[in-house]
Parts: C-alpha cells; sequence; structure tokens
C-alpha cells in the first residue's frame, strides 16, 4: 500500500490476520464492530483492497459469487487454496511442478504471462465428519 498507513487500515490488516480462514468484508466488519473498533463498511472495503494490492491478503470469489478475503501466508506469491466451505478453513499449497505444468500449456497456446492460481472447495476434515454425523 503506497499511502501513508491509517489506524484503521492497521484494525482491519490485524483483525484479518486474526481469522483462520476466508471471510467476506461485511463479516470483517461485524468482527471489527464486535472489537470496539467501527468503521463503515466501504472503509472496510477500500482497505482490504489496499491489502490485497500490497500482496498481504489474498481474495477469492466463492462458488456462490461472494467475494472473500483472508491474510497471505505465502512468501512466494503466487499459489494455491484449499477451502472448506463450511467453516472458511483455508490451507495454503504451493504446486511448483503443476505450476510449471500450466504455464507451459498456456506458452503452448499462444498465451504469455500466465500465472495459474487455483481454489479448491470442499469440506476440512473437521466438517465432513460434523456432517457425516447430521
Amino acid at each position: 500500500m503506497n499511502r501513508r498507513k491509517t489506524r484503521k487500515q492497521e484494525a482491519v490488516r490485524v483483525a484479518l490476520e486474526g481469522q483462520e480462514g476466508y471471510l467476506s468484508a461485511q463479516a470483517l466488519h461485524r468482527i471489527l464492530e464486535q472489537q470496539g473498533t467501527p468503521m463503515g463498511l466501504s472503509t472496510v472495503y477500500r482497505n482490504l483492497t489496499g491489502l490485497c494490492e500490497a500482496g498481504i491478503a489474498d481474495v477469492l470469489r466463492s462458488p456462490d459469487g461472494t467475494t472473500l478475503y483472508h491474510t497471505c501466508h505465502s512468501p512466494q506469491g503466487i499459489h494455491h487454496h484449499l477451502v472448506c466451505r463450511s467453516c472458511g478453513r483455508t490451507v495454503e499449497l504451493e504446486l511448483t511442478e503443476a505450476d510449471a505444468a500450466l504455464r507451459t500449456a498456456a506458452a503452448e497456446r499462444g498465451f504469455v504471462q500466465a500465472d495459474p492460481a487455483w481454489d479448491v472447495f470442499g469440506l476440512c476434515a473437521i466438517c465432513s465428519t460434523q456432517d457425516a454425523h447430521l
């Protein structure tokens, strides 16, 4: 983020880091309110966008179309995610061999600067066990 850091920006970053999985801006807004850091939803969105641009946060679109955010823990840049569609738990993966194969396939088809990124949605072990007991 090129602009000067603000207290609200830092509050959004810290609140996002405190979450295990992906969450929506609306959910993060509620968390900030509960923590006693009130701010407008548009301020939360603006700061999340800045965190994504700075590589501090990841963004993805869930199967239902919701935009979700998560603190980026991978120092490598391009990485993939396993996301539990029940609880939102997220695991980052680095699949360099698969990435290389996809870049080669893209180049063979005339695409350049291909940066593969996968978001795989399923159920984590805990949620799948709970699901089986319902």
